[in-house]
C-alpha cells in the first residue's frame, strides 16, 4: 500500500530538510524524504508529521476538508447572530422608548378626562340636572 507523509508545520514557512512546510496540512510522497529525513522531521517540536496510507490520507483529507467548511459556516452563522443580537437591542431601545411614550400619553389623556369632567361639573349647578345656559334659557 502506498505510503504518504502528511507534514503541518507550527508556523507556517518553518523550513526543514529542504522544504519550507506552511501551517497547512501537507502531504507528500513517502519516498520524497529519505528514512534519515523522515526520523528528523517527526523529532522536530516545530512539526506535526503523520505516516498515512494513501487511502486514509485521502478520507482525512476529505474529512479535513469538510471541517473546515463548517467551521467556515459556523463563522458564517456566528456573525449573522452577532447581528441578530444587535438588532434585537435596538428593538428593545425602541419598545422602551415606545412604553414610555404610551405612558405619557395615558398621562395626558387622564388630565384631559379629568379637565373634561371638571368643566362639565362648573358648567352644571349642584342639584340641577340641566345646565345653566338652559336654566338661564327658562329663566327668561
Amino acid at each position: 500500500m502506498t505510503k504518504i507523509l502528511r507534514i503541518t508545520a507550527k508556523r507556517a514557512g518553518f523550513r526543514r530538510c529542504g522544504v519550507a512546510h506552511p501551517d497547512q496540512p501537507v502531504d507528500h510522497a513517502a519516498d520524497r524524504f529519505s528514512r534519515e529525513q523522515v526520523e528528523i522531521l517527526k523529532a522536530d517540536p516545530m512539526l506535526v508529521v503523520h505516516e498515512l496510507d494513501a487511502d486514509e490520507a485521502a478520507k482525512t483529507a476529505a474529512a479535513e476538508d469538510e471541517a473546515g467548511y463548517l467551521r467556515k459556516l459556523l463563522d458564517v452563522a456566528a456573525g449573522e447572530s452577532k447581528e441578530q443580537a444587535e438588532r434585537i437591542e435596538a428593538l428593545r431601545t425602541e419598545l422602551a422608548a415606545a412604553k414610555s411614550e404610551i405612558t405619557v400619553l395615558i398621562e395626558h389623556t387622564a388630565t384631559l378626562q379629568a379637565a373634561a369632567t371638571e368643566a362639565a361639573a362648573a358648567d352644571k349647578p349642584a342639584g340641577n340636572p340641566t345646565s345653566r345656559k338652559a336654566s338661564a334659557g327658562k329663566a327668561k
